[in-house]
């Protein structure tokens, strides 16, 4: 479970990483992200004031990589809507030296990789309509409250180690690579960001 109170840049929701075995990506290799996003009612109004979550994807390799690019397909889910993106990467500037920043041998690259509209995950949830049940709850007035469906999963004031979260979200992605050579020597991890 990831807690949203520890995020190494201020937009993020998610943001991690996964090293390739043996930095060899192998065509058969699929780098899995599966974890719930735990929003509580402040965390779920911040988010609320932008329209949609972007996702990124990330690249590390070394030196010895052998070609100039990379291609990877993300897919899977955020909440319930579906993500699958072919995300390209230029790795070589245009005088044949490695882009991205790094240090040593090591050079890390990010893309984008599409984006997720919060109008499909989020919607105010029935209490906020009704004033006697939103103060029998405690919540403020004027603040609404949302809920979130995530294919069969509802989430509403759920109580998670103690504390009061409003939103559950569920995320589910899968990086594989989709260049021809059956490995890629030279990876040494990608991975997934979900920020607004």
């Amino acid at each position: 479970m990831l807690l949203l109170n520890a995020c190494t840049w201020q937009d993020s929701l998610y943001h991690t990483y996964q090293s390739v075995k043996g930095q060899t990506w192998q065509q058969s290799d699929t780098l899995t992200f599966c974890d719930t996003l735990w929003l509580n009612q402040r965390q779920l109004q911040v988010l609320m004031r932008h329209d949609s979550l972007q996702l990124q994807t990330g690249l590390r390799w070394t030196d010895s990589y052998g070609f100039r690019d990379l291609s990877l397909r993300l897919e899977g889910s955020v909440g319930s809507l579906p993500v699958d993106q072919t995300v390209e990467f230029r790795l070589t500037d245009s005088r044949e030296h490695w882009a991205g920043k790094g240090w040593g041998s090591v050079f890390t690259l990010v893309r984008d990789a599409g984006s997720l509209c919060l109008a499909d995950v989020l919607e105010p949830s029935e209490k906020s309509q009704d004033p006697e049940r939103s103060a029998a709850s405690g919540s403020q007035s004027g603040s609404p409250e949302y809920s979130a469906t995530f294919g069969r999963q509802t989430a509403n004031q759920e109580q998670k180690e103690g504390g009061s979260y409003a939103v559950a979200l569920p995320v589910s992605l899968k990086l594989t690579q989709r260049m021809q050579a059956e490995e890629l020597p030279g990876i040494v991890s990608a991975g997934v960001r979900i920020h607004f």
